[in-house]
């Protein structure tokens, strides 16, 4: 999250693409950061299921997205 934080705030503006776990690490910097204007959308694809049987317990301190609004617009693919 820290080279995240210092990433943007070497941009003034970024358009955000995560896949799996890095989804998830985007909805938690942007649940802390106060750089989130920078963000201009954000393409999330097919975040990872964390609480599920089949992934490995080092997963267990990272927590699942929940619905609530970004201030920019998102879009969230998923494989079947």
């Amino acid at each position: 999250m820290i080279q995240l934080q210092e990433t943007m705030l070497e941009h003034k503006h970024a358009h955000l693409l995560a896949h799996g776990l890095g989804a998830h690490l985007i909805d938690a910097w942007l649940q802390h950061t106060r750089q989130a204007q920078r963000v201009l959308s954000a393409l999330l694809i097919d975040p990872l299921e964390l609480h599920g049987p089949e992934h490995p317990s080092e997963l267990s301190s990272w927590r699942t997205i929940e619905p609530t609004p970004w201030p920019m617009p998102l879009a969230v693919l998923w494989k079947e």
